[in-house]
């Protein structure tokens, strides 16, 4: 199954001396009441699966009066980037710890354990908690770098 999931704009918001991180998303629909993400997961026996879920946001009022919605994501230690070359193929491997990854440019495939496939777009939110078991692959598709900033996380959403 392909499943594409993309985000119009992601803005992020990254102060690592005090451990805030906030997002603020904007998709085609503004009035949406959380923050669309992507979550692979590894179950009891060790493999993998997909899931879709939303972070839940709390509605702050900005200077100009516009209304935003805002998820704080607790994190541990530092962010990094992560680029893959046009046609790199990584197989099979678990996440080596929980975290997030957002997609900046570029495409790639990811495959579950089960069979499962998606395809990561900039802007989507990609939560990675198959820290067991056979992990995923991910390749990257097209004729550009993939780029993504992964962002160690504390708890699991």
């Amino acid at each position: 199954m392909k499943t594409a999931f993309c985000l119009r704009s992601v803005l992020m918001s990254v102060t690592l001396s005090g451990a805030i991180v906030s997002s603020s998303v904007y998709s085609a629909d503004s009035s949406q009441q959380g923050i669309p993400y992507v979550r692979i997961f590894s179950d009891a026996e060790g493999t993998s699966h997909f899931e879709d879920g939303m972070f839940p946001v709390a509605v702050i009022k900005l200077k100009s009066g516009e209304e935003a919605r805002i998820h704080s994501v607790p994190v541990a230690g530092n962010a990094s980037m992560l680029m893959l070359a046009p046609g790199a193929f990584e197989d099979w491997h678990p996440s080596p710890a929980s975290q997030m990854m957002v997609i900046i440019q570029g495409e790639a495939e990811v495959g579950a354990s089960d069979g499962d496939m998606r395809y990561l777009t900039p802007g989507t939110i990609f939560v990675m908690d198959d820290n067991v078991g056979k992990g995923h692959t991910t390749r990257t598709v097209g004729d550009v770098p993939h780029i993504g900033m992964i962002i160690p996380k504390v708890i699991s959403e």
